[in-house]
């Protein structure tokens, strides 16, 4: 379980060049969908939990960006992608709830490696 307690805010400084192509992903990588199974409050009330995977891939050596955004705050972690036989797996991300503000936050998770990239769609997650 990877945990994160301090808030950052992100801004991007690249040129469009560095950034990659329009669709966020790097042109030199094969694109993969992320799919997030469980974006919510965990049992005890005490932090969001994301549990993602990637579709249709497997492999080692890949990375798992949670981002999780609410007006102009932002919070992220990263974790480590581990294949099974079928897929490859985001090691679950939480965050602490008190570490984040009450009201409507959207989660995404990017997936990383030297070979693929991509972002799954945003989940709306309910912090009390």
């Amino acid at each position: 379980m990877v945990a994160l307690s301090a808030l950052v805010v992100t801004a991007s400084c690249a040129s469009p060049e560095a950034q990659g192509s329009s669709d966020g992903t790097s042109p030199s990588l094969a694109p993969v969908t992320p799919v997030v199974v469980y974006a919510g409050i965990d049992d005890g009330g005490t932090a969001v939990r994301v549990d993602a995977y990637v579709a249709e891939l497997v492999e080692a050596g890949g990375t798992c960006v949670v981002l999780a955004s609410s007006g102009d705050r932002q919070v992220e972690a990263e974790s480590v992608a581990v294949p099974d036989a079928t897929t490859t797996w985001c090691e679950e991300t939480t965050f602490s709830v008190a570490d984040l503000e009450t009201g409507a936050w959207d989660v995404v998770v990017t997936y990383r490696s030297p070979t693929s990239e991509g972002t799954s769609d945003s989940v709306q997650v309910q912090v009390p």
